[in-house]
């Protein structure tokens, strides 16, 4: 999956215009005026950057001891 998702990021940084972007029409998707390259390939240079991790569900699990109740 980190591969996959890594793979999927440095795609976006190689699409060129808007234009090449696939389905971004009205026909093929509902939010298409809502995308945009430039924050696209902001994100991906963001993920990149920081590295791709497997996280560890017992360090994110909730300590319930820090909840007001």
């Amino acid at each position: 999956v980190a591969d996959a998702w890594e793979a999927s990021m440095k795609d976006i940084l190689e699409v060129k215009s808007q234009k090449d972007i696939p389905e971004l029409n009205i026909y093929q998707c509902g939010t298409y005026k809502m995308h945009s390259l430039e924050d696209a390939k902001a994100i991906a240079t963001e993920v990149l950057r920081k590295d791709i991790d497997i996280m560890d569900n017992e360090a994110l699990a909730l300590d319930l001891a820090k909840v007001e109740q």
